[in-house]
């Protein structure tokens, strides 16, 4: 990770007297006890600043996310690959798949880094005590111990990241509790899930001390050592938001060989992930889905701690090894098609192409040491120490004959983190530009547009973005979009509670078509002019769950919601207008013991109550009833009933009965009548990856599919029989589709340019459509 300059001395001063005196350190993630806040807005930045999906305009950096397994069931265990190129900085290289984010390290007792499944790396610090005798050292090391949230983890991160501004996402909200005497730490997030860590016992290595030295001051000792040694918390267990649980186990090199997730009370399993790593890394699911991953362990070595010698006094220690992660080379996965990563250092740290089956692939070019030529200017990055040093420099693509050809590249402007911002200038393939601007915390700020004409770049609109300060400095406040003469012509505005819930969005404009007023900002926010506006407010739960109970917009519509206790699962919403005791509409939801919804009910009524059936003139409802057997939960029938308001009593309309195949994908549903007949089934076949290849419509007529190793639909038989067949690009982009009857054959053609923009397109009859758009693909 990136030092702050001024640590730098302390660091080394610090490190170096503690490896002469005290061996019990992690040989590389112990390396150092800060966070680079690079790394966290490589992840976390608004979404506006990710270029082609896939490059970070403000940090420079390739950034890939992929779920590469999932364990189908009602709560399914998944295995999720994150991945930037500044990882190249870290301890996890190849990036996250089940390596750091289940681990937390804690250095001398003090700073403890705990990295979110997200990969964002939160830096927490224990309060600082003064403790005199073993009476205060004992409470100190007994109780539980609040940590707190070192202001560094907030740079680079935006709470905007999954275009969700909720406080459930809120990670500086996360509460870290750390017992010293029972090694555990537990992370509460604001959504209400937990994590819990356990480490390495120290109470074992006091105790084999007091027996060889009886003199030895258990309190005492166990501070000393624990503030001495480096060491890590392993994830146990989490309790998700709607109650279930998900299990880890390890093995003794420290990796994950078993991910289980169960039921609220534990006594049922509902899936599982089993790995194992020899020549390559393999999981298997309870669904009988297999991931097969090539690459290189990445293992680090540390000295453990195992007895007390009493003699030397000095602790006795032996050299062991983890595995902390694994750089793909190839993956082979059930969920999408198979991958193979080349990277620009042997070290496998910077992945240069992804390639995808029959020659499709993208290709990552960077800034390396040496000069560069881009839009006719020539940048020289002389040595490693230059912020512009391995950022992205261009993304390229197949053409139609399949040599590459650049999409996007790269002028970097860097700022200085906490001194000023900086901007990154990207020009597409026709030499546009788009120039995006970022402060000195790493936040996007502005995004400008540019048309290339007649050798000259023209300003063609332009959109700006507000950031809070102080204990609000993650939350986007607001955006504005400006034409090219620098009028607003839209505007956006947030607001939040104190945990980061959005509770009033207000939008600003002509929104009507039919407003006269002109969008005036005045210190970054609109005038109230006449200016036409829209408001959303919103109300939250007041607990640690951040759930959404009300909200309200200008139009007069109303919405309620309510909780199962415990969990974020809705056991009510209410729909009103104007007032809230004005309810228009309702939905009601029913759940089992184990938080499984069971019982949907919609009406029109007007009370609180689901049993109060007041102003109700029709109500209908869906019973689904949770398998009670393996695999537990998946849904076993879906009755539809309606409710007679004259007699009360329930009629079934209709209702659906399902079979699962081994990989617990529906293979057969079968359609009862009112009377509760079976009147009809269907069934379904599926490819090794989850896409349909058969099924039957009511009548038991057949449709086939078959699909490319890109998982594009190749060939198609429709239950009328008709057949049509598809042909993609290198860019997985229909090209053309053929489609046959029984005496005739038609073909239909599409051209597209390289920003994925459909330009021509010819029907069966011969006729062309051609599409032209503006400088930025509208």
């Amino acid at each position: 990770m990136l030092n702050i300059i001024y640590h730098k001395i302390h660091l080394f001063m610090k490190w170096f007297l503690i490896l002469l005196i005290f061996p019990f350190l992690f040989s590389s993630s112990f390396a150092q006890e800060h966070i680079d806040p690079f790394v966290t807005a490589a992840i976390s930045s608004e979404p506006s600043s990710i270029v082609s999906g896939c490059v970070n305009a403000i940090t420079g950096d390739f950034v890939l996310a992929s779920t590469d397994l999932i364990a189908e069931s009602i709560e399914p265990a998944s295995l999720n690959h994150i991945y930037t190129s500044r990882f190249r900085k870290t301890n996890y290289p190849g990036g996250l798949l089940l390596g750091e984010h289940l681990f937390a390290h804690c250095y001398f007792n003090s700073n403890f880094i705990v990295t979110e499944p997200s990969g964002i790396q939160l830096l927490y610090n224990m309060p600082k005590y003064s403790l005199k005798g073993e009476k205060q050292r004992r409470k100190h090391i007994e109780n539980d111990i609040t940590l707190e949230l070192n202001p560094e983890s907030a740079k680079g991160l935006s709470n905007s990241t999954n275009c969700e501004n909720s406080g459930r996402i809120n990670l500086l909200k996360n509460k870290a509790i750390y017992n010293q005497k029972n090694g555990t730490l537990i992370i509460h997030s604001p959504d209400g899930s937990c994590r819990y860590y356990s480490s390495n016992h120290l109470n074992d290595l006091i105790a084999k001390k007091k027996q060889k030295n009886k003199k030895s001051k258990y309190y005492n000792d166990f501070i000393s050592l624990s503030n001495k040694a480096g060491f890590f918390f392993k994830l146990d267990k989490q309790q998700l938001s709607n109650g279930n649980w998900i299990f880890y186990t390890y093995n003794n090199l420290d990796w994950p060989i078993n991910i289980r997730t169960t039921n609220p009370a534990m006594n049922k399993t509902y899936s599982n992930i089993n790995t194992t790593i020899g020549n390559e890394f393999t999981c298997i699911t309870s669904c009988n889905k297999t991931l097969k991953i090539q690459g290189d362990i990445i293992k680090e070595y540390h000295n453990e701690i195992f007895d007390w010698d009493n003699k030397k006094k000095c602790w006795k220690s032996t050299l062991k090894h983890r595995i902390k992660g694994f750089i793909y080379r190839s993956k082979i996965s059930p969920e999408k098609p198979k991958e193979i990563f080349h990277y620009l250092e042997s070290d496998g740290k910077v992945i240069s192409d992804c390639i995808l089956p029959d020659k499709r692939q993208l290709h990552i070019d960077y800034y390396t040491i040496g000069n560069h030529l881009v839009n006719n200017i020539t940048i020289n990055i002389p040595s490693t120490q230059d912020p512009r040093f391995m950022r992205v420099k261009s993304i390229s693509v197949p053409e139609k004959k399949g040599n590459l050809q650049n999409l996007y590249y790269f002028i970097y402007h860097p700022g200085v983190l906490d001194q000023n911002g900086g901007d990154t200038e990207v020009y597409n393939s026709d030499g546009h530009k788009t120039i995006y601007k970022y402060s000195s915390q790493l936040r996007l700020e502005s995004i400008e547009k540019y048309v290339l004409k007649n050798g000259r770049y023209k300003n063609i609109n332009s959109e700006k973005l507000i950031w809070g300060k102080n204990n609000e400095a993650t939350f986007l406040l607001g955006k504005t979009i400006f034409d090219s003469s620098e009028q607003a012509v839209f505007s956006k505005r947030f607001s939040y509670d104190n945990n980061g819930n959005l509770i009033k969005e207000t939008f600003y404009g002509n929104l009507s078509g039919k407003c006269k007023a002109p969008l005036i900002i005045e210190k970054s926010f609109p005038k109230m002019n006449g200016i036409e506006t829209l408001t959303i407010e919103r109300s939250f739960t007041d607990d640690d769950r951040n759930t959404l109970t009300y909200q309200k917009d200008d139009t007069g519509l109303i919405t309620s919601f309510s909780y199962l206790k415990n969990t974020d699962k809705i056991t009510s919403k209410l729909l009103s207008y104007q007032h809230q005791n004005q309810i228009k509409h309702r939905f009601f939801y029913e759940y089992d013991n184990d938080n499984i919804l069971i019982r949907e009910i919609q009406d029109d009524g007007s009370a609180l109550d689901k049993n109060d059936l007041t102003n109700v003139f029709r109500r209908t409802i869906k019973v689904i009833r949770p398998r009670q057997v393996e695999p537990y939960g998946l849904t076993d029938s879906i009755e539809e009933r309606y409710l007679d308001i004259n007699t009360g009593e329930e009629k079934l309309i209709r209702k659906e009965k399902y079979e699962y195949n081994e990989n617990r994908r529906i293979q057969k549903k079968e359609i009862f009548d009112s009377e509760g007949n079976s009147r009809y089934s269907l069934s379904y076949d599926y490819d090794d990856k989850g896409n349909i290849k058969y099924e039957t419509d009511p009548i038991g007529r057949e449709a086939i599919y078959r699909y490319n190793p890109n998982d594009n639909k190749e060939y198609e038989k429709d239950f009328s029989g008709k057949e049509t067949s598809f042909k993609y690009d290198l860019c997985n982009r229909l090209i053309k589709k053929n489609i046959k009857d029984e005496s005739h054959s038609f073909f239909e053609e599409y051209e597209y340019d390289l920003k994925n923009n459909k330009i021509s397109e010819k029907d069966i009859y011969g006729n062309i459509k051609k599409h032209e758009y503006d400088a930025f693909n509208h």
